[in-house]
């Protein structure tokens, strides 16, 4: 019972989910589902519309709340956080 004038808050259901093979519930009911080894992005929408499946975007959104379950399925497929973020000093050429 909620107690006159306090206002109640919408709340998101979030589950994450981490296994070596997808299945078919999981696909039929995940709003996102990302490839690790393959570093793509298999399923992406929100609120029933599909989004680009851009795999920096999205694993950069989720990294911020899930940093530590990121970095490991990285490390395990043998992915750093680095490889993205190539700087250009990688490209520039030294002048002596």
């Amino acid at each position: 019972m909620a107690r006159k004038g306090l206002k109640l808050e919408p709340q998101t259901d979030e589950v994450v989910a981490v296994g070596s093979k997808i299945k078919l519930r999981d696909q039929q009911s995940a709003a996102v589902i990302l490839d690790f080894k393959e570093r793509r992005v298999i399923q992406a929408s929100l609120d029933g519309q599909t989004i680009p499946k851009d795999w920096q975007k999205i694993r950069d959104f989720y990294h911020q709340h899930y940093a530590r379950v990121i970095e490991d399925l990285e490390a395990l497929h043998g992915h750093r956080a680095q490889d993205d973020d190539q700087t250009t000093a990688d490209k520039e050429t030294v002048s002596s």
